[in-house]
């Protein structure tokens, strides 16, 4: 985590100096890429098909640790080859909470991938009444963490495109140009974020809608050429699987992610074939006497 932090340092380092004096530090994170977002994870797997696990929003879970530790113990018996997080791990984006989440995820066995949520990237309790002067240090924590707000991971089943819907269009269009050259058209391509593309809830300048992405579909479909379908982990009820349509093309869709205290907790199963996939839901086990259901 260390090694991370020190390459991030550097590039955000020569973003600086070659700003202008006055622009302001946010401009600097968002200038450049970090080595490890431009780096792209290969895989290769000896079976006719892989198991990844997925799943999103579960920060409610840091205040109930016997729901979590079985949410967790979820996860690993199925055995996945990978797990994909998509989003809002934490709440207030503090270490103590990301000591534990963490902890829990290295566990799995396999790899683990993330794309950002909204509060992985703020400090909630700031950025929810619309004060945004810590947003640098809050955004630099989450890589300080993870490494990466955008990622690029290959298989001999498809490739997997993790993308930070917080993120301005021109930022998405700068990195998913980046990897068009190197994602294999004959591989199914699978996208992953935590708010959904598909929908037309978008931001405004009210700081209160901090939370919602700041395009639309139409907006940053053109550059996702090789898509097929589409994973996020923002917050529903319950599981969801539709059909979205662009230009006369049919994408699969699915939500992933669960909500609040007293919903049913659940995790995505995601089995990849050549050029095809399965998806299933487990929902968690919750403990006879747990607190967790409201009476």
């Amino acid at each position: 985590m260390k090694s991370k932090f020190l390459v991030i340092a550097a590039m955000l380092a020569l973003g600086l100096s070659a700003c202008q004096k006055d622009r302001p530090i946010m401009d600097v994170l968002h200038t450049v890429f970090t080595e490890e977002e431009l780096t792209v994870d290969a895989h290769q797997f000896n079976k006719s098909s892989i198991r990844i696990t997925t799943f999103g929003h579960i920060y409610p879970l840091l205040k109930y640790p016997k729901i979590l530790d079985e949410f967790m113990a979820t996860v690993k018996a199925q055995n996945p080859d990978y797990v994909f997080i998509l989003g809002d791990m934490v709440f207030n984006n503090y270490d103590d909470e990301w000591e534990t989440m963490l902890s829990a995820y290295s566990k799995f066995g396999c790899p683990v991938y993330y794309a950002p949520g909204n509060h992985d990237l703020n400090f909630h309790s700031e950025r929810g009444i619309g004060d945004t002067k810590h947003q640098f240090e809050a955004e630099r924590r989450y890589l300080e963490m993870i490494g990466y707000r955008y990622k690029l991971v290959k298989d001999n089943f498809a490739n997997y495109l993790f993308l930070n819907l917080n993120d301005s269009l021109a930022r998405l269009e700068g990195f998913i140009n980046k990897m068009n050259p190197l994602i294999e058209e004959s591989k199914l391509t699978i996208v992953l974020s935590h708010q959904n593309i598909w929908s037309d809830y978008v931001a405004t300048e009210d700081p209160e809608t901090w939370r919602l992405k700041k395009m639309r579909m139409e907006q940053l479909m053109p550059s996702l050429i090789n898509a097929k379908c589409f994973f996020n982990g923002d917050w529903t009820h319950s599981f969801v699987e539709k059909e979205v349509t662009y230009m006369s093309r049919n994408y699969k869709a699915y939500s992933v992610g669960n909500k609040l205290a007293g919903d049913q907790f659940y995790i995505t199963n995601i089995q990849v074939f050549d050029n095809e996939i399965e998806v299933d839901t487990v929902h968690i086990p919750i403990p006879k006497k747990s607190t967790w259901y409201d009476n």
